[in-house]
């Protein structure tokens, strides 16, 4: 199952950028007419401690616009339960480290990485990136360590939502 990680700043107890988290959650996993098999992973760096909003496809009860997707997001946090919805107190690197282990190959988007057409990219892949201001230097490092290839989209920054639904795509005409 391939998997995302966003990196945000954000510290859940009220969304800054909600609509990005909102816009990721959405590219990760919905198809026209349902939700595919993946997972993306938001961590909320910000938060003390850390804390990671992990969203499934077996989630309930939850439509693929910004209001549904960040109110169930608060509501997990708040200890409301949703079997496609996981709220943990765990840092970047936990989790990255967490990924590696479970043998996934690990991704970061970068503009000056391996150009994404030429990557083998196995189902099994996570793929790591950046809120609005991008990974910080030390997380990118981190990741590094862990043998996670760098992929580039293009030369272009371009929004976190729509790289992650360029990912999607591209993995799905490859599968077909």
């Amino acid at each position: 199952m391939r998997e995302f990680v966003l990196f945000t700043r954000e510290n859940g107890k009220r969304f800054v950028r909600a609509d990005l988290i909102a816009r990721c959650v959405n590219a990760a996993l919905w198809i026209s007419h349902g939700l595919r098999k993946a997972k993306i992973h938001v961590v909320l760096a910000g938060a003390e401690p850390p804390k990671v909003l992990s969203f499934g496809n077996e989630m309930r009860m939850v439509s693929p616009d910004e209001r549904s997707i960040i109110g169930w997001a608060d509501k997990v946090l708040h200890g409301r339960d949703n079997p496609g919805i996981r709220a943990e107190e765990k840092s970047f690197q936990q989790l990255v480290k967490e990924k590696a282990e479970e043998g996934k190959a690990l991704f970061l988007l970068h503009e000056k990485g391996e150009d994404i057409a030429e990557a083998e990219l196995p189902e099994e892949s996570v793929f790591i990136l950046g809120d609005h201001i991008g990974l910080p230097k030390a997380e990118e490092r981190f990741a590094l360590r862990y043998k996670a290839g760098k992929i580039s989209l293009g030369s272009k920054p371009y929004l976190a939502s729509h790289c992650i639904s360029f990912i999607n795509i591209t993995m799905d005409r490859a599968q077909a």
